[in-house]
């Protein structure tokens, strides 16, 4: 299996992994990798404290990741200021804090923010 990316698909994946580095930086359970054979990969670890496999995403498209990485943010700002650690039962004032504690990566990618619409719609 070869990657098929266009090489526009590659260069906006690119430029999103360049905004979210800093998150996937510091979170201890994601990577982004590339394979000459299979293209870029997110790679999700299960917590130590929990028992699962790891994830291998082929990131097909700029929104699979930010669909992942919103999700990720979310559930960590939850767990950090929330009144409990799902997002899916954020009040509505707690969804606006989330909103504002993600602009330093939703401001820069603006043409995305129908992804964490629909992750706060659930």
């Amino acid at each position: 299996m070869r990657a098929t990316n266009t090489p526009a698909t590659v260069s906006e994946l690119e430029r999103v992994i360049e905004v979210m580095k800093p998150y996937i930086s510091e979170c201890n359970l994601l990577d982004v990798v590339h394979s000459e054979k299979f293209g870029y990969i997110l790679l999700s670890l299960p917590p130590k404290d929990k028992l699962g496999d790891a994830e291998l995403i082929p990131l097909d498209k700029p929104e699979t990741l930010l669909d992942r990485l919103y999700t990720e943010l979310a559930y960590d700002f939850m767990e950090l200021e929330g009144h409990c650690g799902d997002y899916t039962e954020a009040t509505p004032l707690e969804k606006r804090a989330l909103r504002d504690w993600m602009r330093k990566y939703t401001d820069q990618l603006p043409e995305y923010n129908g992804i964490l619409d629909s992750i706060l719609s659930k």
